[in-house]
């Protein structure tokens, strides 16, 4: 069988990482012309970019934003992050305080994705430092706005990548810094997310600097949500494997829970959810896994990881 043709986006022909390909017929005999490469997003996304920068549509800042949705959602945050930047700079000033908050995010996640490899270059480092100043200068004008639940959740999970970047003594006060504004979070409202990072973060701190975790204050409060959860839609259905998730963290069985971990979390992910919000979630769990003091327990959380990316 010939090799399918490519797809001509942008006055180039771009290879497809889509396995599948379309067969086009003349409509009038049936005859065959040729197979087509189907277009997988990456290639559509880059449609559209070419589309957006020879009809000058990058002075709309909704459609600049849009464009980042399309970029975060396969993965490249890198892509994401230039369009949202983009939009900022639009002349039209459209862009949303959701897409500012999202800008704080995604570069915070980016910086994490960096450090995270085994042999960060300096590059990385240089680019992970200028990512996460960005985005706790944002954050502090956000919350400057109003401080909601919801931005002193993104200025917890800004601590907490933070911390990735660094050791020892600075890396407790991140996650000190993180675990605080996690709890303001939970205070103001933010309930079921807020209140297991909280609890993680914490558990992570505590056995970072060998101290009494604050965490217990709301123990019981995590029980009752546990048996509060709404499963309705993504975000409150996977508080369920994130809750148990932290029950081994706290009692360190996560090696040994494995089995129930991957069953509950491979139904929050049936759950209507989209690739971004798998993806962050999986993203929590590099984290934990980077932050996590006790190899062992790092090492189980990884595991998990990758048994959680096989069903995605």
């Amino acid at each position: 069988m010939a090799d399918p043709l490519l797809n001509y986006i942008g006055g180039e022909w771009r290879r497809s990482q889509a396995r599948e390909a379309a067969t086009v017929r003349n409509p009038a005999t049936a005859e065959k012309i040729a197979d087509v490469s189907r277009a997988d997003a990456a290639v559509v996304a880059h449609a559209i970019e070419g589309a957006v920068k020879k009809n000058n549509w990058s002075k709309s800042g909704h459609l600049c934003e849009a464009l980042s949705g399309g970029w975060q959602a396969i993965g490249d945050f890198e892509k994401a992050i230039e369009w949202l930047e983009a939009a900022q700079q639009a002349g039209d000033g459209r862009l949303t305080l959701a897409g500012v908050e999202q800008l704080a995010n995604l570069r915070d996640r980016r910086a994490a994705s960096l450090m995270r490899s085994r042999t960060p270059t300096e590059a990385h480092r240089l680019r992970a430092a200028e990512l996460t100043g960005q985005s706790i200068r944002a954050i502090t004008l956000l919350e400057q706005l109003s401080g909601s639940g919801e931005r002193y959740a993104l200025r917890g999970g800004h601590h907490k990548r933070r911390a990735i970047t660094l050791q020892g003594a600075e890396r407790a006060a991140a996650l000190d810094e993180a675990a605080t504004a996690y709890l303001k979070a939970y205070q103001q409202g933010d309930a079921e997310w807020a209140l297991l990072n909280y609890v993680q973060v914490e558990e992570l701190r505590s056995r970072l600097t060998d101290t009494p975790s604050r965490a217990s204050d709301v123990a019981e409060d995590l029980t009752r949500m546990l048996g509060t959860v709404d499963n309705s839609y993504y975000w409150t259905a996977v508080a369920v494997p994130d809750g148990q998730l932290t029950r081994a963290l706290l009692d360190d069985t996560i090696d040994t829970s494995q089995a129930q971990l991957v069953e509950l979390y491979a139904a929050a992910f049936d759950n209507r959810s989209t690739w971004s919000q798998r993806s962050s979630t999986l993203d929590h769990l590099l984290d934990l896994a980077e932050l996590h003091p006790d190899e062992q327990q790092s090492k189980a959380i990884r595991a998990l990881h990758r048994k959680l990316v096989a069903l995605t």
